[in-house]
């Protein structure tokens, strides 16, 4: 008996050695988690948009807030007004100011309508989920009331961010309990919240977890409210919404896995029931060698970000034109013979 308390109580020695190993290995190498977290004491201040937690953009460069990707210099009043959402492959990250493809189409716009007739707003931070991206444009729809949303719908689901302590959690296919919170475990949820707050070993397990439901994971049903609702509130102040799908740049544009994923996922059906313009931009781009655009194998370089843009500027050739048609200065009569 006392053998195998010995041996018991030695198991447990190696048990907790390794634990504590594990942890103090984690918190000095700092891997990148199996999913993408947002951490405010690294990332910046955490914004809570309709008890969504969301963020701006931590590239000072690059923070929406500033002239890079935002027209602060016009309020929309008089303008054609365009909002663009996304995340970083909207964002433009790594590109420079002038190359960015809101950037270049705001420059487009201000050629062809006058320069105090168009107003572009890019409000993309990377890393954000739909959840996020709508909760952003939420946010200014009423105030900025643009004539068009031009929406990046990557492949599959859209992510749930779930926040836990100073972490932000964007979770695939993974169903919540009733507290919002990712515990595949199934621990008490109050030791759940201070072991993923406090123990990296723990949060980076269950961070490497599969999901409870693979199916899910390509299910955009549960999602679909939420979708619904923007298209509803983007109407209402009177605009109207063109998606975007972008490429995988290291396949080629013709032999896309994102075929697959969007119409497994259920975009392509929710596109089609409320008739929206759609372009798949490994479509809209055939015949173009992707190691020509790529950054890497989503992200655009400045040549990716100029065909970004014309096809921008393509999808809204017809509101654009409309536009013009009615803005267009009164034809003065001629003077009486």
């Amino acid at each position: 008996m006392r053998r195998l308390a010995n041996a018991i109580g030695v198991l447990f020695s190696m048990v907790l050695f390794t634990l504590i190993v594990g942890e103090a290995v984690l918190r000095v190498t700092n891997p990148t988690p199996r999913r993408n977290v947002f951490r405010t004491a690294v990332g910046g201040p955490l914004i809570m948009i309709d008890g969504v937690p969301t963020w701006h953009d931590g590239e000072e460069a690059r923070d929406h807030r500033g002239d890079k990707l935002e027209d602060t210099a016009c309020d929309g009043t008089g303008a054609f007004r365009v909002l663009v959402l996304g995340d970083s492959i909207f964002n433009g990250v790594s590109v420079v100011a002038e190359d960015v493809a809101s950037v270049r189409l705001a420059r487009a716009l201000r050629e062809e309508l006058g320069e105090n007739h168009a107003c572009v707003k890019n409000l993309s931070v990377p890393g954000h989920s739909l959840y996020q991206t709508l909760a952003h444009g939420r946010a200014v729809l009423d105030t900025f009331k643009p004539d068009v949303v031009l929406m990046e719908l990557w492949g599959g689901p859209p992510r749930t961010p779930i926040l836990n302590g100073i972490t932000v959690y964007p979770i695939e296919g993974s169903p919540e309990d009733a507290r919002r919170t990712y515990n595949p475990l199934g621990l008490p949820g109050d030791l759940h919240d201070a072991l993923m707050t406090r123990s990296r070993l723990y949060e980076y397990t269950v961070l490497a977890m599969p999901a409870y439901c693979p199916k899910c994971v390509m299910d955009l049903t549960p999602h679909e409210p939420l979708l619904d609702d923007f298209l509803a509130r983007v109407d209402a102040v009177g605009g109207e919404v063109i998606t975007f799908m972008p490429a995988y740049l290291f396949y080629p544009l013709d032999a896309q896995p994102q075929k697959l994923e969007v119409e497994d996922a259920g975009y392509l059906k929710w596109i089609a029931r409320h008739g929206l313009k759609n372009v798949k931009l490994w479509e809209a781009w055939k015949g173009t060698d992707p190691a020509t655009i790529r950054l890497d194998g989503c992200h655009l370089n400045a040549a990716g970000h100029a065909l970004l843009a014309k096809s921008y500027m393509d999808a809204l050739r017809p509101e654009v034109d409309a536009w013009k048609a009615a803005h267009a200065a009164p034809v003065e009569p001629a003077p009486a013979p």
